[in-house]
Order: C-alpha cells, then structure tokens, then sequence
C-alpha cells in the first residue's frame, strides 16, 4: 500500500503493508454497519434468546444420536457453537457431511432441517 502520492513522489508504506494492493474493505465495513444496525433494531437479548433456544434444540437432538459425544458445558452455559465427534467417523469427514446436509436445508429459516 501507499502512504502518500504527491507531485513530488509516493512513499510507501513499511513491510510487509507495503505488498497489500487495492482498496479497502468498503462493501464489507458497508455490510457489518447493516448487520450491526439489523441486530440493534432486534435488540441484543432478543438475539441471545433466538441463539439459546436454538442451541437447547440442538444439544438435545444431538444428545438423542447413538456414538456421538457433545463436549463442553450443558446449553444453559453454552454459546451457539456445539462441539461434537461421533465415533468411527473422521472430523474432516463428518465436516464434509454436515455441509452437505445443511446446503440441502431451506437457510433462511430456523427450522429444523428434514432432509
């Protein structure tokens, strides 16, 4: 990148900035700007109690599936992120599966997918 550009010449910016080319993230600071105003207007606790619900859901029905083991603290001390293996089956693997299986889901809903 560059640091100024005058008549007289340009003066660019210390390693290893010096390599990064273009513009700046203006469509993604645009995009958080909406996501942050979006997520406002619901009100943070509303967001909290979509996410805990979702989470208690998840937990339980992953709880109920033979060979899988749920790590970390019970929902009510959780974030919405829920690390799991299920046995006999390779972490990179399953990955690959659950993307599947979720492009195949409807993503703009909470509902549970049924595919």
């Amino acid at each position: 990148m560059i640091k100024t550009v005058r008549l007289e010449g340009t003066t660019y910016h210390d390693l290893p900035w010096k390599f990064e080319a273009g513009t700046q993230a203006i469509a993604e600071v645009i995009g958080l700007g909406a996501a942050v105003d979006y997520l406002s207007e619901l009100g943070m606790d509303a967001v909290r109690s979509h996410e805990r619900e979702l989470t208690e859901y998840a937990y339980e029905a992953l709880s109920e599936i033979e060979g899988l083991t749920v790590y970390g603290p019970p929902p009510s001390r959780r974030a919405g992120v829920i690390s799991f293996s299920v046995e006999g089956i390779h972490p990179h693997d399953l990955a690959t599966i659950a993307t599947a299986t979720r492009s195949a889901c409807a993503p703009a809903t909470t509902a549970p997918c049924r595919s």
